[in-house]
């Protein structure tokens, strides 16, 4: 894995470089079609940009933080998050049949749906088109 900053080579599967301490990007590997739900992601606002969900039951939310191991489902960190105030663990999705809920998981910076901010640890149900905000990082949830 080649540092995207000082070139230097690393092992595989590093997240920092060991030369410069960049963050290294995780190389692309091929998901398998079932590994995700094409039919359900959140979509960032105002860019567009789009995020597919895990096909799972339970997506845990929120920012990477290797130093303390938390790796959640959904990493904002690449979307804003540290700025935008999302915490490690934020919020969680659950998926029952084909009903998605979500749930604050005690955030220091809130999570909302549709400007409602939400009790933590009370799952609310989420339909097509909701807006969701985490602190400050704000998405359109969007299931087929």
């Amino acid at each position: 894995m080649i540092c995207p900053e000082c070139k230097q080579e690393n092992m595989t599967g590093a997240l920092f470089c060991d030369e410069c301490g960049a963050k290294l990007k995780a190389e692309e590997e091929p998901i398998a079609a079932s590994a995700v739900s094409g039919n359900v992601k959140i979509v960032l606002k105002p860019s567009g940009e789009e995020i597919s969900l895990p096909d799972k039951t339970e997506i845990t939310m929120g920012r990477e933080d290797p130093v303390s191991g938390i790796f959640p489902d959904v990493d904002f960190t690449p979307y804003g998050g540290d700025e935008g105030g999302v915490s490690r663990l934020h919020a969680k999705i659950v998926k029952e049949g084909d009903v998605y809920k979500i749930e604050d998981l005690g955030s220091t910076n809130a999570t909302a749906v549709n400007k409602q901010r939400l009790s933590p640890h009370t799952p609310v149900m989420l339909k097509s088109g909701d807006e969701v905000r985490f602190g400050k990082v704000t998405f359109e949830f969007k299931a087929a």
